[in-house]
This record gives C-alpha cells, sequence and structure tokens, in this order.
C-alpha cells in the first residue's frame, strides 16, 4: 500500500520541528555553560587583580618604611590609600613592637594582658601555662601547665619547651578558650623581640594590662602622647611610675602590614604582611609573615 506524499511530508516536517527544539535546547545549554564560566573567569580575574594590588601596596609601603627609618617622628601612621591600577587599596601600618611579645615579653606583663583577656575570670589564667609553653624546663609553676597535665588532658602533644613560632599556636596552651585568644591575638606577637612594649605606639589596652601601671597618669600621658616629639614623649612615659620598667622603645625594625584592596568589580582581598627592616643593605629587608586573611571588609 502506497503511503500518503502528505503524510509523509507531515513527518519529515514533525522531525525537522524536533531536531530543531533539541539543537536550540543544546544552543541555550552550551550558551548558559559558556557565560557561566566567563562570568566566573572574570571573578578570578577581578580578585587576582585586586590581590596583586594588595601585594603592590604592601611592598610600595616597604619601600616607605626604608627611606623613614631615620625619620625624627615615631611611626604611628595613620591608615594609607593607594590607587593601584585602577584598585583601590587601603592598608593599614602597625609597630610590632607596640604588642606583647609571646617569646620575650616580661613574664608579669603576660600575665597582665592574659588577665585582661579573661575578664577577671582567675579560673582562666592561661599567663602561667603560657610562659611554661616556652620555657625549656619541665618544671610546672604554680597553675602552669607541662606535659603531664596535656596528657591528663588528652591533648595530642605537650609543652612545646621552646618559642612560639606564630601567634596562632597561643591556641594550643592549655586552658586557652576560644573568646581569650580572640581578645589576646590582635595584641600579642612574635616578631618585636623585645622584654616591654613601646609606650609611644602600644594601645590603650596593653599599656592598662603593663604591671603597676596608674590609671591616671595613663590617662594624662595618651591623652598628650600624639603631641609630643619622640624625646619628650619618653620623657612623659618615664613618669608612669612602676609601669616604666615594662617599657621599651621600638627599635622600629618590626612591621605589620594589612593591605585591602577592592576592585571596580567589588571583589575585595585583604592581604597580611609582616616585614622585618634589617639595616643589610644586602638585604634591606625580610617578610616574617605573607598571606591572605579573610575579607576585614571597609576598613
Amino acid at each position: 500500500m502506497k503511503k500518503n506524499p502528505r503524510s509523509q511530508r507531515g513527518s519529515v516536517l514533525l522531525l525537522a520541528v524536533w531536531l530543531l527544539f533539541l539543537l536550540s535546547g543544546i544552543a541555550l545549554g552550551i550558551a548558559a555553560t559558556v557565560g557561566t564560566d566567563l562570568h566566573l573567569t572574570r571573578n578570578l580575574m577581578d580578585q587576582a587583580q585586586a590581590r596583586h594590588a594588595a601585594q603592590a601596596a604592601i611592598h610600595r609601603i616597604v619601600l616607605a618604611l626604608l627611606e623613614g627609618r631615620n625619620s625624627a617622628s615615631p611611626d604611628r601612621p595613620p591608615p594609607r590609600s593607594f590607587d593601584i591600577g585602577g584598585t583601590r587599596v587601603t592598608a593599614i601600618v602597625t609597630d610590632e613592637c607596640a604588642k606583647v611579645d609571646l617569646n620575650t615579653g616580661w613574664g608579669l606583663l603576660v600575665r597582665g594582658l592574659t588577665g585582661w583577656a579573661a575578664d577577671g575570670d582567675r579560673s582562666l589564667d592561661v599567663g602561667q601555662p603560657w610562659l611554661d609553653w616556652r620555657d625549656p624546663d619541665d618544671r610546672r609553676r604554680p597553675g602552669g601547665a607541662e606535659d603531664i597535665d596535656y596528657a591528663s588532658a588528652n591533648a595530642p602533644y605537650g609543652a612545646r619547651d621552646g618559642v612560639f613560632d606564630t601567634v596562632d599556636e597561643l591556641r594550643l596552651v592549655l586552658g586557652m578558650t576560644p573568646e581569650t585568644y580572640r581578645r589576646l591575638a590582635p595584641y600579642v606577637t612574635v616578631d618585636c623581640l623585645n622584654a616591654g612594649v613601646d609606650p609611644l605606639v602600644a594601645s590603650r589596652t596593653v599599656l592598662a594590662a603593663v604591671p603597676g601601671m596608674n590609671r591616671g597618669a595613663l590617662l594624662e600621658f595618651l591623652a598628650v602622647r600624639d603631641r609630643l616629639s619622640i624625646e619628650a614623649a619618653e620623657a612623659q612615659a618615664r613618669g608612669l611610675g612602676d609601669a616604666s620598667r615594662y617599657l621599651e622603645v621600638s627599635p622600629r625594625s618590626a612591621f605589620g602590614i594589612t593591605a585591602t584592596a577592592t576592585h571596580p568589580s567589588g571583589s575585595r582581598v585583604t592581604w597580611r604582611a609582616v616585614v622585618w627592616i634589617t639595616g643589610n643593605a644586602a638585604r634591606p629587608y625580610i617578610f616574617r609573615t605573607w598571606r591572605a586573611v579573610p575579607d576585614l571588609g571597609e576598613p
């Protein structure tokens, strides 16, 4: 029986329409995939540009620190802003000797700061375990912690009996709670190497934790500190009484730099570095820390 030509043409037309819809769907899928890939690629490129801008700003600040090393004014710079390749960068520079050094800080200074971080809760005194962590012996201080105490707490490690490598290592000290660490971390360092803190650049929080600090004298000092020359500020700091033994002028050779770069697209990258200014012409600076950090938001 011969098929109807119209029926055959109708079948062919339906098949063609079906194929057209199929090809259109495939094309739309490919276009969507390509569009998504292009969007992701653009985001990655924007982030890379922001990252390189933040790193470039850090290098620019290091060069400025090298040039101003013999400056007659204390290095307490405000946040600095740059425009690098169309990307806005805001950088904050801090002297690491404005903080308490985990490894070299006076023991009583350490305890003063940890007492503040524990907010008066004597059961959270981690100053002694901190000191036991860094000292080379196995003798436990009153309220301290040595290997036997870490074993009793089922910790997979004991006291280091040596220097802290990083500030993050403070988390491992027995008795350290996340909240106490969060409060302490901005005020401690492993890069100053001084026993005391520099009163010319230290924060009110750090200075208030110094043993023997008179609150009235401290407030008077802070009220005039920024307006004084280095010599006058040092003389004023000597008037802080018994607290003076825990104060030590910074050699201005260790600086923390936090640079946040914001690309015009909105991509943001924050980069953190700690640099030592060596005074060695062959190697004038050394980066101690060089890493990305979580987005800190608007500086």
